[in-house]
């Protein structure tokens, strides 16, 4: 297998995998939904064995802003991650071989084994190929005709950990 494919950085690509990447993949938001599920139990402890009807609503509310507040947070993360990176739409060539992802950004290349990839997460919009747990090479998936996606995810899926995510690019305003 020999796949070529050719891309160019965009910001809401960039925004796009940063979303993705601390909406879904990131440990951090296991944090968020712990502390609102004990908000949550704490309220309903209040609420039912003392008699806490006030108290008890206050408790639920913080429960429920914390998760409400999650999504928010991810949205600021992400604008203070795109002001201080350049995104310069610079190209990049990803290079699929049956024994390494080469992936060369304007002459700066670097060569992944199989073996060395953390995984694969496939989005409606694009693949991101984890190198390391926080950092992916991000493939679009207009950027390849139909039979190389497939034969490359059929690939990518007999070779590393893959996972399918539904997660559509957001339309900026």
């Amino acid at each position: 297998m020999k796949i070529k494919i050719s891309a160019n950085f965009s910001e809401p690509r960039a925004k796009t995998f940063f979303r993705f990447h601390l909406l879904r993949r990131a440990k951090i938001r296991y944090g968020y939904y712990a502390v609102s599920l004990f908000l949550i139990l704490i309220s309903t402890f209040c609420m039912f064995i003392l008699n806490e009807d006030i108290i008890a609503t206050i408790i639920f509310a913080a429960g429920i802003a914390v998760l409400i507040i999650w999504p928010i947070q991810v949205q600021a993360m992400v604008k203070k991650i795109i002001a201080s990176n350049q995104i310069s739409g610079a190209k990049y060539i990803i290079t699929f071989d049956d024994d390494k992802l080469t992936y060369d950004l304007e002459g700066n290349i670097r060569e992944y084994q199989w073996k060395d990839i953390d995984s694969v997460c496939e989005t409606d919009d694009c693949l991101y190929v984890y190198t390391d747990p926080n950092r992916a090479v991000i493939i679009p998936k207009f950027a390849m005709l139909k039979d190389s996606r497939e034969e490359l995810i059929s690939f990518l899926k007999s070779n590393v950990i893959y996972r399918k995510y539904r997660f559509k690019q957001k339309v900026e305003d």
